[in-house]
């Protein structure tokens, strides 16, 4: 290991706190800069267009989202996108993150390094957030500035007269008119990605309640049946709106590039081989994952 590496990288106070983290994930060559607080609020995710313009590279998939150009769109049956298993659980404390991140630094010396080098990721820890909004925040934000993703978000809550801390519910979405949600911003397609979102919540064919203890696999097999909701997003609200400690996002090219640097890799790696690099990571990629963010980050070639 290198110490000049590891002493360079201790996160400024600027750049991290205890309450707020702020997560680089990228989706295909598009940056989303997501900021979420240990509180459990709602991240918000898009192109970092305020901090700097990023030439967008990558096409819309099937689903609307945009993935790394190199990843294959697999269905969730089959692998390398499938969970090494189907869990739900999330870190109840602070001391069972610690225990974790103690846990992972006899598995891989490497990334002991880094557990030592950069806070924590406490953005798994507090409760739930509430998937509806959250979900439906992700396609309102997605592939926008964040400008102008608070902008549209603003005036979609201001539709519904919502106060603050409030959001519409799958109900009062469902009535809404194509007038009203063009109104305020929206594009037609995540019009028709909203409220394909809206009615499968009001009609129960998604149910809240269950998402919040169903298995990472069976997650995805449920959301990617909404219009617009691909692997990426599922991805992203596993890991900060359920929290859950066993997510590997294979898709996000943040990931990748941190798997590159890591294992000091001539390329981004394919999903079966970040799979199979993280197996000493299990049941904790959700912790592989928050320092693959940092380290893709960090003005390095490698570890």
């Amino acid at each position: 290991r290198s110490s000049d590496l590891y002493n360079s990288r201790k996160p400024r106070d600027s750049e991290m706190s205890s309450s707020t983290v702020e997560v680089r994930a990228f989706s295909g060559d598009l940056l989303a800069t997501t900021s979420t607080s240990t509180s459990g609020s709602i991240p918000t995710s898009g192109p970092a267009g305020s901090r700097r313009q990023v030439k967008r590279k990558t096409r819309p998939s099937a689903g609307g989202l945009s993935e790394s150009r190199t990843a294959k769109k697999y269905p969730v049956e089959a692998s390398p996108y499938k969970m090494a298993d189907n869990s739900s659980e999330s870190f109840k404390s602070q001391d069972e993150l610690d225990e974790a991140l103690e846990a992972l630094k006899p598995n891989d010396e490497k990334l002991a390094g880094l557990i030592d080098a950069y806070s924590p990721p406490l953005f798994l820890l507090g409760e739930a957030g509430e998937p509806f909004e959250y979900l439906c925040r992700s396609l309102i934000e997605h592939q926008i500035s964040s400008k102008s993703a608070q902008n549209i978000c603003a005036k979609f809550l201001a539709r519904f007269d919502c106060k603050e801390g409030q959001f519409p519910t799958p109900s009062q979405v469902c009535k809404a008119t194509d007038v009203e949600l063009k109104a305020a911003g929206l594009s037609a397609r995540k019009m028709t990605y909203i409220m394909d979102l809206a009615r499968k919540f009001d009609s129960g064919d998604i149910n809240a309640e269950t998402l919040l203890t169903t298995g990472n696999n069976d997650c995805h097999k449920t959301l990617t049946q909404v219009k617009g909701i691909g692997t990426w997003i599922v991805d992203m609200f596993l890991l900060f709106c359920l929290k859950r400690q066993d997510v590997l996002p294979l898709a996000d090219l943040g990931v990748r590039r941190g798997f590159q640097k890591f294992f000091t890799l001539p390329a981004l790696p394919p999903p079966e081989d970040m799979l199979r690099l993280a197996k000493p990571w299990e049941p904790y990629r959700s912790i592989g994952t928050w320092y693959m963010w940092r380290l893709a980050a960090a003005s390095i070639d490698s570890v």
